[in-house]
């Protein structure tokens, strides 16, 4: 019922946040496949490595990640 409302990038940039204020913490790392992968790219992931078929046939590995600027 809540899908597409907006609730997910809202917690998410919030973890993100919290994380940015954490000096021992320079980035963050998501393993997603396709399904996800465009959510994280919008959210200011960067791609850095693909697997297709790696979870599954057909289920691919987006190795993505944030970098943060302290």
């Amino acid at each position: 019922d809540f899908h597409g409302q907006g609730l997910g990038a809202r917690l998410t940039q919030h973890r993100l946040e919290f994380m940015k204020t954490k000096a021992s913490i320079t980035k963050c790392i998501v393993r997603t496949s396709q399904r996800t992968h465009g959510f994280y790219q919008k959210m200011g992931f960067t791609l850095i490595e693909f697997k297709k078929d790696h979870w599954a046939p057909g289920l691919d590995l987006y190795y993505m990640e944030m970098v943060f600027q302290k």
